[in-house]
């Protein structure tokens, strides 16, 4: 079965972000283009080309005005959006931000690494821990303009962390992923690349993404996971203490899950210290 590495949610504060009001039905008809290469849902089947589906709808709309008037340049974009109106393009982003986004896996040789960078940086290099913006699920911030990123083609995450590096992708607020792509080896961004890839997004107590996944075998219903090929057994790795109401809602399922949990499920209670904000569970 496919191991699963999880974490807690925890996040940042937030700022508000203004944008036109997208009808994602609207949006829907206005998608043949995009489909061709992000796929019909924003799936998209080629790892080049970066999914869309399930992307915060802000972050869309910024990124293709930006595309659109060349302050990003994407090659393979040019001039598909000249027709688009600000309407259309709201339109657009909110079709694709409330389609499911897939999830693949992430190489089993390289989790821990991406994993250590992902959660905690590293702290010798001044690298700060993706966490801090992309939250522990890879959901993102959308009213502070952070994207969602868990479960994107790790080729696409390496290529976009590798133009941050040199600078030809310099579109980035206050140049926050150039500082931070720029000290990380070539190694380094392979590996938060795959972890990324793999990770899921499960927002409790619906999961979001993997219902194809047996609960107690295949998942448990906390924050995050990262899926990995490796066929070995499900590994709880961090759960948390419980300074508010809202963590104490999580006891009586952990108590229930832990109580009933098989043979193949290593189960480690690690606790945590917690800032003091959480991220909506819905």
């Amino acid at each position: 079965m496919n191991k699963l590495l999880i974490s807690l949610l925890v996040t940042i504060g937030l700022t508000g972000v203004a944008h036109a009001a997208g009808d994602a039905a609207a949006g829907k008809g206005k998608t043949a283009v995009c489909g061709a290469c992000h796929g019909a849902d924003g799936n998209s089947a080629v790892a080049n080309f970066p999914k869309l589906a399930g992307q915060n709808e802000a972050y869309l709309i910024k990124q293709l005005n930006e595309i659109k008037s060349g302050n990003r340049a994407v090659v393979e974009m040019t001039g598909l959006l000249n027709g688009l109106n600000d309407q259309d393009i709201a339109d657009i982003a909110a079709y694709f931000a409330k389609q499911k986004g897939t999830v693949g896996h992430a190489a089993k040789d390289l989790v821990e690494q991406g994993q250590k960078i992902y959660r905690s940086g590293i702290a010798a290099k001044g690298v700060a821990a993706c966490t801090a913006c992309h939250s522990p699920t890879g959901a993102g911030n959308e009213q502070a303009g952070f994207p969602a990123i868990g479960g994107q083609h790790a080729a696409y995450t390496e290529k976009q962390l590798h133009s941050f590096r040199t600078g030809e992708r310099a579109n980035d607020p206050q140049g926050m992923m150039r500082d931070t792509a720029g000290k990380l080896s070539d190694t380094e961004i392979k590996a938060v690349a795959s972890y990324i890839q793999g990770l899921i997004a499960l927002l409790f107590p619906l999961l979001a993404q993997a219902e194809d996944y047996r609960e107690g075998v295949h998942y448990v219903k906390i924050p995050t996971a990262v899926r990995t090929l490796d066929q070995s057994k499900v590994e709880v790795v961090e759960m948390f203490g419980y300074p508010c109401p809202h963590c104490n809602s999580f006891e009586p399922y952990i108590k229930n899950w832990n109580s009933k949990k098989a043979d193949d499920v290593n189960f480690v209670r690690i606790p945590v210290v917690f800032g003091r904000s959480w991220e909506p569970m819905a």
